[in-house]
C-alpha cells in the first residue's frame, strides 16, 4: 500500500474535506496503506482526531493517479463526494468500492471508456461528471443502477453514438450535458423514461439526424431547455440565436 498525505478542512455545512497533496498510483490493484495528516474534530482546535470516518469529501487534483486506489472506503467510510481532476486517470476499475457516493467528478482526465459494471450498485449517486476526457465508448448497461442520478455531464468527449437504452434506468435524470462530442444521430427513445428531465445540451456535435419522436414523451412535463447549436442538421434550419426553450 501507499501512504496518502492529506490536508483537512472543516465546514459546518458540508463537514470535513480531505485534499490529497502528494500521491501517485499506476497499479489497477493499488491500495492505500495509511492516511497521514490530522484534522480538527467538529471544528475544535484543541481536539484532533485520527478517525477519518467523518470525511465527506475527498479531492485529488493535479496528481499522477492513473487508477483509483481500491480501498478508499476502508479509510473514508462516510465519503459522499469524490473529485479527481487533472490526474491522468486512465480507467475505472471495480477494485474501488464507492457505493455510498452521492457526487463523482472525474473531469480533465484520460478515460476512454465507461465499462459495463463499474457503476453497478451505485444506486445513491446523484451527480456524475466526465467533463473533458477521451470517452468514445459507453457500455449499454453502464448506468443500469443509477436510479437516483439527477445530473450527468459527458461534455467534451469523443462520443459518436449512444445506445437507445443507455439511460433507461435513470428515472430521476434532470440535466444531461452532451455538448462538444461527435454525435451524428440521436435515437428517438434515448430519453423515453425520464419524466423529470428539464435540460438537454447537444451543442457542437455532428448531428445529421434526430428521430421525429425525440423528447415527445417529456415535452409537456418538466422539460424547459434543449440546445442544438453548431450541428449540421440544426444550423441549416435555425440561425445561431435560434435556441428554443
Amino acid at each position: 500500500g501507499i501512504e496518502l498525505p492529506c490536508e483537512f478542512s472543516f465546514d459546518r455545512k458540508y463537514g470535513y474535506t480531505c485534499r490529497v497533496f502528494d500521491y501517485s498510483n499506476d497499479n489497477p490493484n493499488g491500495e492505500i496503506s495509511e492516511i497521514t495528516g490530522d484534522h480538527l474534530y467538529r471544528g475544535d482546535k484543541n481536539h484532533r482526531s485520527r478517525n477519518d470516518s467523518d470525511v465527506y469529501r475527498l479531492i485529488f487534483w493535479k496528481l499522477d493517479l492513473q487508477y483509483l486506489p481500491g480501498n478508499i472506503t476502508h479509510h473514508f467510510s462516510m465519503l459522499r463526494t469524490l473529485q479527481i481532476k487533472n490526474c491522468g486517470l486512465k480507467a475505472l476499475t471495480r477494485s474501488a468500492e464507492l457505493n455510498g457516493l452521492r457526487r463523482l467528478y472525474v473531469g480533465f482526465n484520460e478515460l476512454e471508456t465507461i465499462p459495463k459494471t463499474f457503476f453497478w450498485s451505485y444506486c445513491r449517486l446523484e451527480i456524475l461528471s466526465f467533463f473533458n476526457n477521451q470517452i468514445s465508448t459507453i457500455h449499454k448497461n453502464a448506468f443500469r443502477d443509477l436510479i437516483k442520478l439527477r445530473r450527468l455531464s459527458l461534455n467534451q468527449n469523443r462520443l459518436k453514438t449512444l445506445e437507445s437504452t443507455l439511460f433507461e434506468d435513470c428515472i430521476n435524470l434532470e440535466v444531461v450535458d452532451l455538448d462538444n462530442n461527435q454525435l451524428s444521430e440521436i435515437n428517438g427513445d434515448l430519453f423515453a423514461n425520464q419524466p423529470l428531465l428539464r435540460k438537454v445540451f447537444l451543442q457542437n456535435n455532428q448531428l445529421t439526424a434526430i428521430e421525429s419522436h425525440f423528447l415527445s414523451q417529456v415535452i409537456n412535463l418538466k422539460l424547459s431547455t434543449v440546445l442544438f447549436r453548431k450541428n449540421k442538421c440544426i444550423d441549416f434550419v435555425y440561425p445561431d440565436d435560434g435556441d428554443f426553450e
